[in-house]
Parts: structure tokens; C-alpha cells; sequence
């Protein structure tokens, strides 16, 4: 699986907060937004167990809605 892009519709507010926190924490906005990514991840996973790639085929095959 390689790098892909998709568009993310935000309130100008909230798109303006994640601009802001990411220059304070030295980050790029695309890198913020891939960071929260990762800690969400990591937070459903601790909660949920690893995600397979094999689940996520599977899903990504029969489940996706």
C-alpha cells in the first residue's frame, strides 16, 4: 500500500486551530493531521488489538461500506 490522497471538508475554525497547533509544535499541517491519525490508531488498537493486513484486505473486499 503506497501513499494516497483524499480531500478532508473542515469548518475554516477547526482548519485554522489544527494550522495553529501544528506551527507551535513544529509540524507541517499534512503532518499533524497524519499524527493525530497514528494516535487514533494507536488508541483503537490498544483498546481493540492490532489490526491485521489481512483483516484489512478482507474488509476492504467484503465489509467497506
Amino acid at each position: 500500500m503506497g501513499m494516497k490522497r483524499f480531500s478532508l471538508r473542515l469548518e475554516e475554525w477547526m482548519l485554522l486551530q489544527i494550522h495553529y497547533i501544528a506551527e507551535y509544535g513544529g509540524r507541517s499541517i499534512n503532518r499533524q493531521i497524519v499524527w493525530l491519525i497514528q494516535q487514533n490508531i494507536q488508541a483503537f488498537e490498544k483498546n481493540h488489538g492490532p489490526i491485521s493486513k489481512e483483516e484489512l484486505m478482507n474488509w476492504q473486499k467484503h465489509g467497506r461500506k
